[in-house]
């Protein structure tokens, strides 16, 4: 009977652990020269707008089937913005002109989602109704709902190209305007000098939020996107709360959370515009009784900034928090703060590396 004294054995695994430090020099290579950004923030807020930016910057931009999909879109944001706005008109007493009755009717009683239906047809009835002075009178009056909030731009710049083209495609900016409510988790990934950043975009919706803990893990920093217009808009997921608080209660939850201790956190307090076309008709002080500013954009956007700030409860979490106020609609606006972003980040990242 021979002997074996084992040394094949021992030269399989040797090679086999040859191999594994390999790949662990790999992985580790590329995780330091990987950013991964969390962006996080309730509905509507305006994230998948910033991240439609950046693409859109930094990246590819998007393929001739994204924009196909973006087209779908469009029509139904106009659709669906006029609607509301017939819906809207009814609640408030606003008379819809005879002569515009049959639009009226088509609209209602088409299904949005129908491939068959002449959207054409659709499209016409909405440009009728939009000149309609009860639908304008509707529209005029502080329209702040998400599925309203860019109509006039559709109706100022797109519709006619869509009843006209079968075939339009939209534009960079079309893009930016179109609204989808975002479900599930999305990517977007660019190169920017020797890094790879990817971008992870969350649902903001209640349902979704449970998502958002399978996305912790590796995270180099958070973006968390606070609409600043938002202080009198009643939730519709949490009761009693505008959608302001409800935010607030969100930002609060997370920001504290062991699992961002190490992790650069970015704050974004969006739709600037909006705050300060707010401020002229509704003052911030209805939801925060403290509030003394009046109608002050710069003394408004301090104190909603310090609503959050005072939120954070980081003792022992030593990673920063950078505030930065934006207009996700302002591409020039949006390259210029990620560009910040992009600066901030680096600097925690020096911070954490003890240099």
């Amino acid at each position: 009977m021979g002997i074996c004294s084992g040394t094949e054995g021992k030269d399989v695994r040797t090679e086999e652990s040859k191999g594994i430090d390999l790949d662990l020099k790999k992985a580790r290579k590329i995780a330091k020269y990987r950013i991964k950004v969390l962006i996080l923030g309730t509905s509507a807020s305006g994230k998948s707008t910033i991240v439609k930016q950046v693409r859109l910057q930094y990246g590819t931009g998007f393929s001739s089937h994204e924009r196909e999909n973006f087209r779908d879109i469009v029509h139904l944001n106009i659709f669906t913005g006029i609607k509301y706005l017939i819906d809207r008109a009814e609640q408030l007493s606003y008379k819809i002109l005879r002569k515009n009755k049959k639009a009226k009717a088509s609209l209602l009683a088409a299904n949005l989602y129908d491939p068959g239906a002449s959207r054409t047809t659709l499209l016409e009835a909405c440009k009728t109704l939009w000149s309609d002075q009860g639908i304008q009178k509707c529209f005029e009056q502080r329209c702040e709902d998400p599925n309203a909030l860019h109509l006039k731009y559709w109706m100022d710049n797109v519709i006619d190209k869509l009843i006209e083209k079968d075939d339009w495609m939209p534009t960079d900016d079309d893009i930016i305007f179109a609204r989808q409510r975002t479900t599930g988790i999305v990517e977007a990934k660019f190169q920017q000098k020797q890094y790879e950043w990817l971008l992870v975009d969350v649902g903001g919706q209640k349902t979704e939020r449970r998502k958002w803990i399978h996305c912790f893990d590796g995270m180099t920093a958070v973006i968390y996107v606070a609409a600043s217009n938002e202080w009198d808009i009643p939730s519709e997921e949490t009761e009693g709360a505008t959608k302001m608080q409800e935010s607030l209660g969100v930002w609060r939850q997370h920001v504290n959370s062991p699992a961002f201790a190490e992790t650069c956190i970015i704050l974004f307090l969006n739709k600037m515009d909006l705050l300060n076309e707010k401020l002229a008709v509704v003052d911030l002080q209805e939801t925060f009784s403290e509030y003394t500013g009046g109608a002050d954009g710069k003394m408004a956007l301090e104190f909603i900034k310090n609503q959050y700030l005072d939120a954070v409860d980081r003792d022992g979490h030593p990673a920063s928090i950078y505030v930065h106020p934006t207009c996700a609609i302002d591409k020039e606006q949006i390259r210029a703060v990620f560009g910040m972003v992009m600066d901030n980040i680096f600097k925690e990242r020096l911070r954490v590396s003890g240099l």
